[in-house]
């Protein structure tokens, strides 16, 4: 079987006889390399291709991780070609003082991600107060949690977008399946109290 996959793949054609006495030609070139004609699709992966300068590539309870190997310890705010270490100890800390930096900043950043370090409702007030600060900066924002904030940035950091990102590192970074087999628990002890009273 070798021998043949190897003669195969020497010759650009071959003839190959079925048993039903039928010639047919096999074409390999496609076997060789692939096609390389007008609209080829191809893929980037955004966090390898350093020309787009940084990206998040990871976040937990401790920091967050940077497609250049850099840790990043505590919350941070990031823009294309630096990162800062942000001085605040949680997302319920944010204030005036918090957004200082962007008050002087030249020239002001397209939008502004702030990462939260968990889901709050939006009403929460310490929101609230974050909206008007950046609204009388006149700064475009996007208010996500961490996870999803770090997904916001790469995407707009990959369009070469003027973008900065406020993160503060989640409080649990819980798998997908993690919250799943959480939600099922859940849901199991709720009719469990049900079938009990």
């Amino acid at each position: 079987m070798t021998q043949f996959l190897s003669r195969l793949l020497r010759y650009g054609s071959i003839q190959v006889v079925k048993n039903t006495g039928s010639v047919r030609k096999l074409h390999t070139a496609s076997l060789l390399k692939g096609y390389e004609g007008e609209g080829k699709t191809t893929a980037t992966v955004l966090n390898i291709d350093y020309s787009y300068g940084l990206m998040i590539d990871g976040c937990s309870v401790l920091g967050f991780q940077l497609n250049n190997g850099i840790n990043v310890i505590g919350p941070m705010i990031i823009f294309p070609k630096t990162v800062l270490n942000w001085n605040i100890a949680s997302s319920e800390h944010m204030n005036e003082d918090s957004f200082a930096l962007f008050s002087v900043l030249y020239p002001q950043v397209d939008i502004m991600v702030i990462g939260l370090d968990d889901k709050y409702p939006h009403k929460a007030p310490f929101l609230e107060n974050v909206r008007t600060i950046l609204k009388n900066l006149d700064v475009s924002f996007e208010i996500h949690t961490t996870s999803q904030a770090c997904k916001m940035f790469n995407f707009l950091n990959a369009d070469n977008r003027s973008v900065a990102a406020a993160m503060v590192p989640p409080k649990d970074v819980l798998s997908h399946k993690m919250r799943n087999i959480q939600k099922i628990r859940a849901e199991r002890e709720r009719d469990d109290k049900w079938k009990n009273e």
